[in-house]
């Protein structure tokens, strides 16, 4: 597995304005029957774009030095022209303590038991997804350890879940996750285990 990280990578939340971005990567790293319909992946970045991640390659418009016509990029004065999304990670506030197939649905309703809950403390990991390219290059695991610490510190939650197949067991574990046995989710029809990662704010004491 290499370690060379891309130049210019920064990690920053989600907006509505990243959707097609995200999208496009979700097709790009799961089946059909397991990828967030556009549909859905609006609704989760308009109802928590706080408990999203993207993972973004930028490019910078080249500042001309005047004394030897070269093009540089001076620290703090760059402007971004682009951001490629590579990495992302999509999460919304769920109702009980395991993801469950009704958490990963769009609300219609305040009341219908579904989607995002404000009042939650458990953060739910419905995506996490790195471009094909960009792969074993520890990035999922540069992205993950960047959301938990961000997640901790803001104190949004106490935990967070999320659901895997069996043979991403080890690498959740690696990252933080205790796994919590099979999971009752049924998505796309596949077997999948819980996992949680408890919420820990840093002492700065």
């Amino acid at each position: 597995m290499s370690t060379d990280l891309p130049l210019h990578l920064a990690i920053r939340p989600l907006n509505i304005e990243d959707a097609d971005q995200i999208f496009e990567l979700e097709s790009l790293g799961f089946p059909p029957e397991e990828r967030c319909s556009l549909d859905v992946l609006k609704y989760r970045l308009t109802v928590a774009p706080e408990l999203s991640s993207g993972l973004f390659i930028r490019e910078f418009k080249p500042i001309i030095d005047p004394e030897n016509n070269d093009d540089y990029l001076p620290e703090g004065s760059t402007t971004i022209v682009s951001e490629k999304l590579i990495g992302h990670i999509l999460g919304t506030k769920i109702p009980g303590d395991l993801i469950t197939d009704e958490s990963m649905m769009k609300s219609e309703s305040e009341s219908d038991g579904k989607g995002h809950i404000e009042s939650s403390n458990t953060v739910g990991i419905h995506s996490i997804t790195i471009a094909p390219e960009y792969q074993k290059r520890n990035l999922a695991t540069l992205l993950l350890h960047d959301y938990i610490q961000k997640l901790s510190n803001q104190q949004v939650g106490e935990k967070i879940s999320i659901i895997a197949k069996e043979y991403l067991l080890a690498f959740y574990n690696r990252v933080g996750f205790i796994t919590k046995g099979e999971s009752k989710c049924k998505h796309g029809g596949e077997k999948w285990f819980d996992l949680q990662c408890p919420l820990i704010p840093e002492d700065y004491e």
